[in-house]
């Protein structure tokens, strides 16, 4: 099973997409970083991109791919409840949120 996950991970990140992503934030902090208090937001609006594409991508596995909530939180690191109970049924209404440039990334 160690295998298999990691040749999935291996797929979806074969053209680096993951890899520059994480560059392409930390660059960005590092910018804000030597930029006025004020460009905070910039990092902030950047975060809640990501913690929406992370819900979302959550509620799909689960809803449209059947992965359960045991398998999404050994994933996680988190029991099955808490996996339920962050992303169950109450947050996947907020989870439907469409990431501003998302099909391009993975075009």
């Amino acid at each position: 099973m160690g295998t298999k996950r990691r040749n999935e991970r291996e797929v979806f990140d074969k053209n680096g997409t993951a890899a520059a992503a994480k560059r392409f934030i930390r660059a960005t902090g590092r910018h804000v970083g030597y930029m006025d208090v004020a460009n905070l937001v910039l990092l902030r609006e950047l975060a809640d991109a990501v913690d929406a594409a992370f819900d979302q991508a959550v509620t799909e596995l689960h809803d449209r791919h059947g992965y359960s909530w045991a398998q999404i939180g050994r994933e996680l690191g988190i029991t099955r409840q808490a996996a339920q109970q962050r992303f169950g049924s109450s947050s996947s209404t907020t989870a439907n949120v469409e990431v501003e440039g998302q099909d391009e990334l993975f075009s």
